[in-house]
């Protein structure tokens, strides 16, 4: 059991420092504002494009944190689409609620703005895309999150027709990445 532990050890050390790495390039990324602006219009127009979005009428998007591209304004733009927003309640886990009006979110104890706990609550499946979030991506479409495994377990009770398209700039795209069985793949990615 020995080899097993530090196998163990060693992946979770490389998935430390690849989220470090990437948290340094977006930062990166992010302080050319005037492209790091176009890029998340441009990102938001390929969504709105996308087969998977045209089809879909729940969808599940996230509001930002720190240098993440900003999707909100999808919300304003797009009132035909039943709008949902995570809410983190510990422990690896997320409650769903309709996204209501942006100007009514809170900010969380996790330091995450999301919807009162009073909006309509929406169970995963019904859902039918997912924007998801990731500090970093595959070129196969594996997915390194924030560390928390929120992602990971909402994406392993979602159904097979529910479409996940995950969002990261393209710096945060490598050839492949150290990941661990419960990492969860997305569907498609969207890398600008």
């Amino acid at each position: 059991m020995p080899g097993l532990m530090t196998k163990k050890t060693d992946l979770v050390a490389k998935k430390q420092e690849i989220r470090r790495a990437a948290r340094a390039q977006l930062e990166l990324v992010a302080a050319d504002r005037e492209d790091f602006y176009a890029r998340q219009a441009d990102l938001i127009n390929q969504i709105e494009m996308s087969a998977e979005f045209k089809k879909a009428k729940v969808i599940l998007t996230y509001y930002p944190i720190g240098n993440e591209f900003d999707l909100s304004s999808m919300i304003i733009s797009n009132p035909d689409k039943r709008w949902v927003l995570a809410r983190a309640i510990g422990a690896s886990r997320m409650l769903l609620f309709e996204a209501g009006e942006l100007f009514d979110l809170i900010e969380t104890k996790f330091a995450v703005k999301a919807p009162p706990a009073n909006n309509t609550l929406v169970n995963v499946s019904d859902l039918d895309l997912i924007l998801v979030p990731g500090l970093a991506f595959s070129k196969t479409k594996q997915r390194i999150g924030r560390g928390g495994g929120y992602y990971d377990r909402l994406l392993s009770t979602v159904k097979p027709s529910c479409k996940t398209i995950g969002i990261c700039p393209k710096e945060l795209v490598f050839d492949t990445l150290s990941v661990e069985k419960h990492d969860k793949k997305v569907k498609k990615l969207l890398a600008v």
